[in-house]
């Protein structure tokens, strides 16, 4: 749910995208027609903070009370001037990263091996169909990919008294996100790997706002997910829920 300066309220659920089922209404009503919902679906009905009622902490007591806990991979620059940085370089799950590595150089060294074949070398069986170049090297390049951001992914969080920003690099800046930090409803942790086929347990960090729901960092060891979930819920004053949320896209 959420509330406005006008005391009227929208009733929400979050999935991919927010999907509003009723629209400024009196509170008591919203409430109780979420209350319903909950009981019907085992999910618990969160009322945000008011203005009022939030408690942030100040940036220079969420530097010295985080620091000394923070997990590998993290490191914390405080400006002085009511700014804090944080720098968040992957390690990722250890064995998806020895996996990845391993499959996109046999995968790549593979394909590059058959196209060798079959437009230089002697290949005397039949000729390979032509869905094989796009498809196999599609899957090349897509591991290549997701091996750099696995080895070389970095996030760098800045926050200040009013906004975060998220900036994403993978050897290169590939771009950023302004959050407003009244804007910010809750914290929480979102399973998005270890499901079904995938054997590498793994959890994001994901925010939600007014409008949608924005992903700080995803497929890390719960510790480290939860230790920023902490430090982001501090500053902004705001819930957060260190209980698994399962992904559901």
């Amino acid at each position: 749910m959420e509330g406005d300066r006008t005391v009227c309220w929208d009733l929400k659920v979050h999935t991919n995208e927010p999907i509003r089922l009723i629209h400024r209404q009196e509170k008591a009503k919203v409430v109780w027609f979420g209350q319903v919902l909950s009981a019907w679906s085992g999910i618990p009905l969160e009322v945000p903070l008011a203005d009022a009622d939030r408690k942030p902490t100040e940036i220079d007591e969420v530097y010295h009370t985080h620091r000394a806990t923070m997990p590998d991979g993290f490191s914390m620059t405080y400006s002085g001037r009511s700014q804090l940085g944080i720098d968040y370089y992957r390690t990722g799950m250890g064995c998806l990263n020895v996996f990845m590595l391993v499959w996109t150089l046999g995968w790549t060294s593979g394909t590059a091996l058959f196209t060798y074949l079959e437009w230089w070398g002697k290949n005397e069986g039949a000729p390979l169909e032509v869905w094989f170049y796009p498809l196999f090297w599609g899957a090349a390049v897509a591991g290549t990919i997701m091996t750099l951001v696995l080895f070389f992914g970095r996030k760098e969080i800045q926050l200040d008294s009013t906004r975060l920003i998220i900036r994403s690099y993978v050897l290169i800046p590939l771009g950023r996100r302004i959050v407003d930090r009244l804007s910010i409803e809750r914290i929480f942790l979102e399973k998005d790997g270890g499901r079904g086929e995938d054997s590498f347990p793994s959890w994001g960090l994901r925010l939600v706002t007014e409008n949608k729901k924005i992903e700080v960092i995803s497929r890390q060891p719960r510790v480290k997910s939860r230790w920023l979930g902490t430090v982001l819920a501090d500053w902004a004053g705001v819930p957060f829920s260190g209980r698994i949320e399962p992904d559901k896209g």
